[in-house]
């Protein structure tokens, strides 16, 4: 810190602290550039972007006057490679595209590729993921718009550097006033002492001419007269020791003051800081958790869609066509008392059941293989006595039904086959 001398001034001296504070403030303008052109940028919050998979990536950025970096953080529990379009704005202020592959291991991903030179902000970035190739349901999770993410960003960052600017503003407002006041006392402090030494020398010279005129008579009131005066200088010169001693120790007081505040402010700071992170920390958290009870019922639909699938389609395997009744044969067979038989012709084995127009009970069911035949147990005189008589044939397995899904109701009636 600059600081003017303590010690007595002539008007030369004078001059010379105007010319002091004038260095200051030259020095002050160069500090502030300074601080401006080293000024880092802080890193944006990181944001989702729609992968076309699962979302998995995450993107965070920070811009200066010409220089963009960027990171990416890699969610997924295996490496992927990905695809990736930055829209951007250089430094003359046009709009152009830029569009690389990076293969990304799992977790934060820095490097000195994710750096942009002669660009002045992004405006948005699209990802798409490679390797592996992704073939399952894309997330339902809404995504927010990019642009909207960026320009979001770019406002918070310019408010971080205007509040931040205004504290070094405010803090050096002080700090100038300060060192005014420390300034204005010493000038006053000097003055009084010049005022007082001439004062003295006055005196002085008024009890020498005094003691030489007087002689002998003044001598000893002359000499006691200048003990008196330098006891005064020194009472004087202790009080002036004593005054710039609390002047110290005030100065060190308000620097430990400024010190606690500033301390004081970086801890604010820190709790809102690590409060956002824990906001933020349970916000992925909880979309985490959306996300996966939506893919959980997702999951448990699909699961009940094939159970349903399954059921019907066992349901629809229930029933089948009934089979034409042209590959039977009816003959009476002599080798079994005259009765009239049913011989299968098909070349596969049929479950046939008989029915008669003037029979109320029936006439007989049976299961008959290829080339096979059965007796109904009737002769000529029951069958004509029977009426006329018709056949239900479904296959091996499946037996004749009505259309109410009940016994087949016999001659005259319908019939579908069920197993």
């Amino acid at each position: 810190m600059l600081r003017f001398n303590n010690g007595g001034v002539s008007s030369h001296e004078n001059k010379k602290i105007v010319i002091n504070t004038t260095l200051v403030t030259q020095l002050l303008v160069l500090l502030f550039a300074s601080a401006a052109a080293a000024f880092v940028p802080p890193w944006s919050d990181w944001y989702q972007i729609q992968d076309e998979a699962l979302n998995g990536i995450w993107f965070s950025w920070k811009c200066d006057s010409d220089r963009c970096e960027y990171r990416m953080d890699n969610r997924y529990t295996t490496p992927v490679k990905i695809r990736y379009s930055l829209r951007l704005i250089n430094s003359d202020g046009i709009q152009r595209k830029f569009s690389a592959e990076q293969r990304l291991a799992t977790g934060v991903n820095e490097s000195a590729v994710f750096a942009l030179a002669a660009t002045r902000e992004l405006k948005g970035v699209e990802v798409e993921i490679i390797e592996p190739k992704y073939t399952g349901p894309r997330s339902s999770k809404y995504v927010p718009s990019s642009t909207a993410e960026v320009d979001a960003e770019k406002k918070r960052q310019a408010a971080i550097i205007e509040a931040e600017a205004r504290e070094a503003r405010e803090r050096e407002q002080v700090r100038l006033a300060h060192e005014r006041e420390q300034a204005e006392e010493q000038q006053r402090r000097r003055e009084e002492r010049e005022e007082r030494r001439s004062r003295d020398d006055a005196e002085l010279n008024q009890i020498i001419t005094s003691g030489i005129q007087g002689l002998g008579q003044q001598f000893n009131s002359g000499m006691q007269q200048l003990n008196d005066i330098d006891r005064q200088n020194a009472q004087r010169q202790a009080e002036q020791r004593r005054q710039q001693e609390e002047q110290r120790r005030e100065n060190q007081r308000i620097q430990r003051q400024q010190e606690n505040d500033r301390r004081e402010r970086e801890r604010v700071a820190l709790l809102e800081r690590q409060q956002q992170e824990r906001a933020r920390k349970a916000e992925a958290a909880r979309q985490e958790e959306q996300a996966r009870k939506e893919a959980a019922h997702k999951e448990e639909e699909r699961k009940e869609r094939e159970e349903q699938e399954r059921k019907q389609k066992e349901e629809e395997q229930r029933y089948t066509t009934p089979i034409s009744a042209s590959c039977l044969e009816t003959f009476y067979d002599k080798e079994e008392y005259g009765w009239l038989a049913v011989r299968n012709n098909c070349t596969k084995t049929l479950h046939v059941e008989m029915a008669y127009s003037n029979d109320k009970h029936g006439g007989g069911g049976w299961t008959i293989r290829p080339g096979r035949h059965e007796n109904t147990g009737r002769s000529r005189k029951e069958i004509e006595a029977a009426g006329s008589y018709v056949f239900a044939v479904c296959p091996e397995g499946y037996n004749p039904i009505g259309s109410d899904d009940g016994f087949w109701k016999g001659y005259g009636h319908n019939y579908r086959c069920k197993k």
